[in-house]
């Protein structure tokens, strides 16, 4: 457990080792994907994905045209 802040609740040690994989992906991609992960017919800017393998965190898909409207 970490130290205590200046409102009284704990901070945690939140520091991670491993690897996350980055994909950048067009916006028609993270639209399917979207659908089929989250039922949602769109495309959204950014979707993560935990990982169970050892040293690996997870994934994060980032949609290029949704981000570059933002």
């Amino acid at each position: 457990m970490g130290d205590v802040d200046a409102r009284g609740e704990a901070a945690l040690d939140l520091r991670a080792r491993g690897r996350v994989v980055v994909a950048l992906l067009p916006d028609r991609v993270m639209r399917r994907l979207n659908r089929q992960f989250r039922r949602k017919d769109y495309a959204t800017d950014v979707l993560s994905f935990p990982s169970l393998a050892p040293g690996e965190l997870g994934e994060l898909a980032i949609a290029e045209g949704v981000c570059r409207r933002q």
